[in-house]
């Protein structure tokens, strides 16, 4: 099958999901041989547009964290007009198995959040965020490390994350935001840069040395 015709039929695919989610859900299909936007619908949300270019780390970030299916459901984002998200990600592979398109979800809950807060005000449910027996450690730390990763890459202006710089740039935002005293995210953080843990520990004597950091010493959990 053609690019062009896979493109087509995707195209048509994120029109029905956008006709069943609903307004409060941008759906968009990126072309990954051109790496542009073709379609987008209810583009409001993150104020993008038809053109709009894939940033090539956030692609990257993409092709790591996503499942064996080419998947990456249900993570934390935020717009850049600081609008929390609820966003999915869907690989497309060809026939060769390349990538060759990528739909893109992104959900507005907010309304969903202020009824939800409503109802647990009205019936004095407890909020408070516990583990249910069926919750598995090691997926929440991952989505925590995840969330995290992708929030910081969305808010990066400068830096790529094929260079060093880049990589420290996120890292710096990573530790501000206290992602390293979270147990077992270590792995997680050097997967999604696609370095070594003795690298990663280099890179945070590094930032210590510079000064970004504070007089407590390094944690790596």
């Amino acid at each position: 099958m053609k690019q062009e015709e896979l493109i087509k039929i995707m195209i048509g695919v994120a029109k029905g999901i956008a006709k069943v989610e609903g307004r409060d859900t941008e759906v968009a299909v990126h072309d990954l041989h051109e790496m542009q936007m073709v379609f987008i619908a209810n583009g409001n949300i993150t104020g993008r547009e038809v053109g709009t270019r894939m940033d090539k780390s956030i692609y990257k970030m993409i092709l790591r964290q996503s499942d064996d299916d080419g998947h990456m459901i249900a993570y934390r984002t935020m717009s850049e007009k600081g609008k929390r998200l609820r966003s999915s990600h869907f690989i497309i592979r060809d026939e060769k198995g390349e990538p060759a398109v990528l739909i893109c979800i992104n959900q507005d809950d907010s309304k969903l959040e202020e009824l939800r807060d409503y109802i647990n005000y009205k019936i004095h449910v407890n909020t408070d965020e516990e583990c249910s027996p069926g919750d598995s450690g090691g997926n929440i730390i991952q989505n925590v490390a995840q969330n995290a990763i992708m929030n910081s890459i969305w808010k990066m202006t400068t830096g790529d994350l094929d260079t060093k710089e880049g990589k420290i740039t996120l890292l710096k935002e990573l530790k501000r935001q206290g992602i390293f005293d979270v147990r077992a995210t270590t792995p997680y953080i050097c997967k999604a840069l696609s370095i070594s843990q003795t690298t990663l520990y280099n890179y945070l004597r590094e930032i210590k040395n510079e000064g970004e950091d504070d007089s407590t010493p390094l944690r790596l959990k």
